[in-house]
């Protein structure tokens, strides 16, 4: 395989060169990961504010019993009944709300007769203040509708009525929009793209510019080697140092992600990162047709790994860009891969349930893929014949 050897000598005069490359993509990838600040959790712990309770009316049945139910829903202070002791606590936020309960408030409230209210001060703009004025607001607005509806109830039985429509609790599930924040895994793999891009068009369009040299290309074909012989050997190397491209920033993603929390994540997600390597190949394959020194090579490589990458979405948030934007978008691989990225962000901890965006997104890398390899066929069958 004399092609393939000479594409080896090639790569390794080429080495240093693009160990900077990799060295430099590395490093901002792995620090930027690293500083990427983890999503905000979806869980929900409500607070217990610390709060004072003056109840006047000692015998009154629905004072005590809105008295235990603060006591389950906020931390009650044990405060003198004075108003300055009241006053003192607030200025010094030992309590942020104080409730004062007066006498035959119970009776009022049970007679249904509309003068049945409680007292309330709290800390200035507190908005904890309004948290609590529901938690009142609900358990006395209860309760009064079933003593109106069931006059002849105790009240105990009115009590466990209330805690049971109070502790009911609504399902909510956001069925528009997506959270603007990833993990750290899905950023890195995002920010992969670039990396991706960048170094497999410097590698293939650097063999491509020694190979296409005319001098050099002229001897080749005259050589006994055939031209399948030729493109195959050259394809050969071109994949292999794809795979290694892709594989180095892959084990290094080991190191960063929970591989028991998020092992789908990384498989599925390197899947998809192989999946666009190659289809970068395809695309590099056949830019390099057209590249014909080095000053263009590196232009070249920064305005397709920069410019697709901005349009697709890795340096901002496919959410945020514009119809426009991504109208354009569509049109690039890199817009697919991330897009599979993001779909797969809250993954469960198992390949069951893949979403279907990430499925789709491969499926038009691919298609990426065979159109960019066909038309490079065309244009190399094109070039041979001129020269």
């Amino acid at each position: 395989m004399p092609v393939f050897k000479a594409y080896l000598k090639v790569i390794r005069r080429n080495i240093p060169a693009m160990l900077i490359y990799v060295g430099v993509f590395m490093f901002l990838i792995i620090l930027l990961t690293m500083l990427y600040p983890a999503p905000p959790t979806d869980d929900f712990s409500a607070a217990r504010p610390q709060i004072a309770v003056i109840n006047s009316d000692a015998d009154g049945s629905v004072a005590a019993g809105l008295t235990r139910y603060l006591n389950e829903t906020c931390k009650i202070v044990e405060l003198p009944d004075t108003a300055d002791a009241l006053q003192d606590a607030l200025f010094f936020r030992e309590i942020e709300y104080a409730v004062h309960i007066p006498a035959g408030f119970s009776v009022s409230l049970l007679q249904g007769n509309g003068t049945a209210k409680v007292e309330k001060s709290s800390v200035p703009d507190s908005t904890t203040a309004v948290y609590i004025d529901r938690f009142i607001e609900k358990y006395l607005a209860t309760a009064s509708r079933y003593a109106l509806v069931k006059p002849k109830l105790d009240f105990n039985q009115i009590d466990s009525y209330v805690r049971a429509d109070l502790a009911k609790e609504s399902q909510v599930e956001l069925v528009e929009g997506a959270p603007l924040d990833y993990s750290k895994i899905a950023y890195y793999f995002n920010f992969l793209s670039y990396t991706l891009m960048a170094l497999i068009f410097l590698g293939v369009s650097t063999i491509m510019l020694t190979f296409t040299k005319q001098d050099l290309y002229r001897r080749t074909i005259t050589s006994p080697l055939t031209l399948m012989q030729l493109n195959g050997q050259l394809i050969f190397g071109h994949v292999l140092f794809t795979l290694i491209v892709w594989l180095l920033p892959s084990l290094a993603s080991l190191a960063l992600g929970d591989i028991a929390r998020e092992g789908p994540q990384i498989a599925l997600m390197s899947l998809n990162a192989l999946v666009f390597a190659v289809t970068a190949l395809s695309l590099s394959y056949l830019i390099s047709l057209f590249v014909r020194n080095a000053n263009v090579q590196q232009a070249i490589v920064n305005v397709l790994s920069l410019g697709s990458s901005f349009l697709g979405g890795v340096f901002v948030p496919q959410m945020l860009m514009g119809e426009a934007v991504t109208a354009i978008a569509r049109f690039t691989p890199t817009y697919w891969y991330v897009r599979g990225n993001n779909s797969l962000d809250r993954l469960a901890a198992d390949f069951s349930n893949i979403p279907a965006a990430y499925v789709q997104g491969i499926l038009i890398q691919i298609g990426f893929m065979a159109a960019l390899f066909a038309v490079s066929l065309v244009v190399s069958k094109q070039r041979r014949t001129s020269t």
